[in-house]
């Protein structure tokens, strides 16, 4: 089921980000709060972050994965503000962890 407003959305550019990008994304999926939906933005990898990504996006319907070829992270925070569905908006680098409460 796809949330059509959510409270928050949150967006993660990330680019060669495979070791670390499941401890990002955890540390969102891991929280009490729900209300929300995971941006996740690949721009343009080489390594395994779109396919990490992509296995997340199958397995929680509030996560969205967008991809392009390498136009760097204010491209991708533009396209993840075009995107949002939520009421507000946070931006999170893809090795960032948020504390988990």
């Amino acid at each position: 089921m796809s949330r059509v407003h959510p409270l928050l959305t949150i967006v993660i550019p990330a680019y060669n980000a495979q070791r670390f990008i499941d401890r990002s994304i955890n540390s969102i999926l891991n929280n009490t709060f729900t209300d929300y939906e995971l941006i996740l933005i690949d721009d343009g990898s080489h390594d395994g972050t779109l396919s990490i990504m992509k296995e997340y996006e199958q397995n929680d319907d509030r996560i969205v994965v967008l991809t392009h070829e390498n136009k760097g992270v204010s491209y991708c925070r533009n396209l993840g503000i075009e995107k949002a569905k939520g009421k507000y908006l946070c931006f999170i680098d893809a090795d960032d962890e948020i504390e988990t409460r």
